[in-house]
């Protein structure tokens, strides 16, 4: 057999057509984890900027009231969508005069805690694309493996021999199934971990500023029932 022979081309055209199907769909997953991780990182820099910008606004503002005013739930940033969700509550409830602070707050916590989940199911967007590549690539090639071995075996009873020219087109489509399997999981395990690591710290931060919005809410509870005395 030709040296040439066993070039990517060469043994793609040559292979049997479940091997060229099982090695286009490890391509496909393999161009598909790099698409998804580079969307995804994009994403998650983004946020991660966007709420350190609105920490220190929020921190250097003394009033919620008055930064309310310059917000809106279709910003970008979870942070916002968190915040203007629950100020929608309390401005909703503070137009009664005798509103009773318990129900508000345990209203507010609830609603912060169900946009807190939609925030991290977000977060967590298009992470299961490449933990399903991951763990499912290998045993992919594994399958062409198998079937490009089986073809070497069937080459060999065909023909009653076992020269290396007879049984190496099989065995060539067989490795190199097991490379492309590879090729497709490894990169998308790593970036799957890391980006969940990223996404797990996005979330810590949201869980930080409901707590650190829930003491806002309740200072400002306290300064108006100050103020009406």
């Amino acid at each position: 057999m030709p040296q040439e022979s066993f070039g990517f081309a060469s043994l793609l055209l040559s292979a049997h057509w479940v091997v060229q199907l099982v090695l286009a769909l490890l391509a496909f997953f393999s161009i598909l984890s790099w698409a998804v991780a580079l969307k995804k990182y994009a994403e998650l820099k983004t946020t991660v900027f966007l709420n350190h910008r609105f920490w220190l606004r929020f921190h250097h503002e003394g009033s919620i009231l008055k930064l309310s005013q310059e917000l809106r739930e279709s910003d970008r940033c979870p942070l916002v969508r968190l915040f203007v969700s629950a100020m929608e509550e309390w401005k909703v409830s503070t137009r009664h005069r005798h509103a009773q602070r318990q129900p508000l707050e345990e209203r507010i916590v609830r609603i912060l805690s169900l946009r807190l989940l939609e925030e991290n199911a977000r977060g967590e967007r298009l992470l299961p694309i490449l933990a399903t590549i991951g763990s499912s690539a290998p045993f992919i090639g594994l399958f062409g493996t198998v079937w490009g071995i089986m073809n070497s075996f069937r080459a060999i009873s065909a023909t009653q021999q076992s020269s290396l020219a007879i049984v190496a087109p099989g065995i060539a489509e067989a490795l190199f199934a097991t490379a492309l399997g590879l090729v497709a999981a490894i990169p998308a395990t790593i970036f799957y971990n890391l980006l969940l690591v990223r996404a797990n710290r996005i979330h810590l931060d949201l869980e930080a500023f409901v707590e650190q919005l829930t003491i806002r809410f309740s200072r400002q509870f306290d300064d108006m029932a100050t103020s009406a005395r």
